[in-house]
């Protein structure tokens, strides 16, 4: 379909709620060896859910023990985008910042900034930081592999403070349109991710 930049000329994906999703397979240059400093980025336009599930994948790297996500949660009634990150060492120690209402039909330009330095994951939407988090806790994300998953999630993932299993495909479906997804091992600032 169209992409939802009217600059772009190339096309978007849309996503059925279902059984739809991309899969990346595993890679060093996304899943790093050392050390990770992150930045995801996407454009998106959700739909309404048409299942009972409460969580729509976007982007999600890695699994149970080690990741990065981008995912929509349905919460009293509202639609809400969140960021995550994670890492188990001993014990699980996860960053999810507060969420942030979203509306339907209406598109966003979502990015997080994961830097494993100073241990603070931002979330972006449209431009604006919407909500960060950071803990001295926290060992930095690490050593991951896995397939990348857009629009569903893979194997395991991690979604708010519980753990979810792929068990089939249809489990935690993004509905609605991705585009422009982009990652990069580094901490973009804030001047590069704004527009």
């Amino acid at each position: 379909m169209p992409g939802l930049l009217s600059c772009s000329s190339n096309r978007a994906l849309r996503f059925d709620g279902y059984d739809d999703r991309v899969t990346i397979p595993n890679h060093a240059s996304i899943n790093l060896s050392d050390v990770t400093n992150k930045t995801i980025e996407c454009w998106f336009k959700t739909e309404a859910y048409n299942t009972n599930e409460s969580c729509r994948v976007i982007y999600e790297q890695g699994g149970t023990a080690h990741g990065f996500c981008h995912y929509l949660e349905l919460y009293e009634g509202e639609y809400h985008f969140r960021v995550g990150a994670w890492l188990t060492a001993g014990t699980l120690h996860t960053f999810f910042p507060q969420r942030v209402r979203v509306e339907t039909q209406s598109v966003y330009h979502a990015v997080s900034t994961y830097s494993a330095d100073t241990q603070l994951l931002v979330a972006y939407l449209n431009g604006a930081c919407v909500a960060s988090m950071t803990s001295i806790n926290m060992v930095p994300v690490s050593l991951h592999s896995g397939d990348v998953r857009v629009g569903g999630i893979g194997v395991d993932a991690r979604l708010k403070d519980f753990s979810i299993s792929a068990g089939t495909v249809t489990n935690n479906s993004f509905a609605g349109v991705i585009d422009e997804l982009a990652t990069y091992n580094k901490d973009l600032s804030f001047e590069r991710i704004s527009f």
